[in-house]
């Protein structure tokens, strides 16, 4: 029989505890033993078995894991509250885009070619170099040309959102014209004597891109504000032949135009619609690189549509164009004034 001292050091520790022991009893340098129990209860602050039972931290240690618990709680909720939200927006976002989107006016995108037959109105002056007025020259009645043409025209928007579109539109117009003049014309700094054969050409691409914002739109009607830049690519020239001579002149312009306006489109029914554009606008531009336009552009638009098929409509529209501006740029120094105006018959796609 062996005697153990009355204060032992340590106390005799089951080797293997038995079916639903812990080991129990201290080793050196490792803290305090518990059970699975007990320790979970330590680690959620919860008192137990042994809730007070010292461990070998150090408070700074202690302090840093309590830092990064504290703060990835925080992070956890953080992350928590930012996915509840975007789900709920999206949700909302997904249920406002069903609504609208089975509305009659509610396309998301729409892509269209037509005709344009307009009747056209041209009417010119370039002054010369040292600053003497030139001509005004009416394009159709003094240099021939034809005042009525069928213009392939592309057109379209894309709604980003239930109020918001980007719209676009692109024609081109090319004409030429023969002509005898019974009147001497001064071009840029060339004089056409009368009574001689001319030859003329004005050509223009028209690019218009602009934006539209839905004051109101329900399920039968749409009120929209809108602004925009029309791009108006204009080249011209007058030549002849004077017998002992070919002389000729040539201008172009790049005008960058803004326009804005208002629309109001109309749900007759489900397959017939009302569309209109109204705008007009005075400008006085510099554009600070020798251009400079003033004066003021004039756009009525209105027509009606019909849903041929689910994703297909066919539409009928009157445009009326003006321009009327006086031009500084270093290639031309005068005045334009043109006007289009006649019907435009379009097939759309829209989704």
């Amino acid at each position: 029989m062996i005697d153990c001292p009355s204060n032992p050091p340590y106390h005799r520790a089951r080797a293997t505890p038995g079916p639903g022991q812990a080991l129990r009893g201290k080793i050196p340098g490792i803290g305090a033993w518990r059970s699975l129990v007990a320790h979970l209860l330590w680690e959620q602050r919860v008192g137990g078995s042994n809730p007070s039972a010292p461990t070998k931290k150090t408070a700074k240690g202690q302090r840093f894991i309590e830092t990064i618990r504290s703060k990835s709680f925080g992070i956890s909720r953080l992350f928590l509250a930012a996915g509840l939200v975007l789900s709920g927006t999206g949700l909302a976002l997904a249920e406002e885009d069903r609504e609208w989107r089975e509305d009659p006016l509610g396309n998301r995108f729409l892509f269209g070619i037509g005709i344009y037959s307009p009747k056209l109105h041209t009417v010119v002056r370039r002054d010369s170099s040292n600053g003497v007025v030139g001509t005004e020259i009416n394009f159709e009645s003094t240099m021939g040309m034809d005042d009525n043409e069928n213009l392939p025209l592309i057109l379209g928007y894309y709604r980003v959102a239930k109020k918001h579109r980007i719209k676009f539109q692109y024609f081109r117009l090319d004409r030429i014209g023969d002509s005898i003049s019974d009147v001497p014309i001064r071009f840029g700094d060339i004089i056409f004597p009368a009574n001689f054969p001319l030859s003329s050409y004005f050509n223009v691409d028209v690019y218009s891109l602009g934006y539209s914002y839905s004051l109101i739109h329900d399920e039968k009607k749409e009120l929209a504000f809108s602004f925009g830049v029309q791009f108006q690519d204009i080249e011209m020239g007058i030549s002849g032949n004077l017998g002992p001579g070919f002389i000729s002149e040539a201008s172009d312009v790049f005008a960058p135009l803004p326009t804005f306006g208002g629309s109001f489109d109309y749900a007759i029914s489900d397959k017939w619609f009302f569309t209109s554009l109204i705008g007009v606008f005075g400008l006085d531009i510099d554009l600070g690189d020798e251009s400079e336009f003033a004066g003021e552009i004039v756009q009525i638009n209105a027509g009606i549509g019909y849903r041929a098929f689910k994703n297909v409509a066919i539409g009928l529209q009157y445009n009326y164009f003006r321009v009327d501006v006086d031009v500084a740029d270093r290639n031309w120094v005068g005045a334009l004034e043109y006007e289009y105006r006649g019907p435009v018959l379009a097939f759309g796609i829209f989704f």
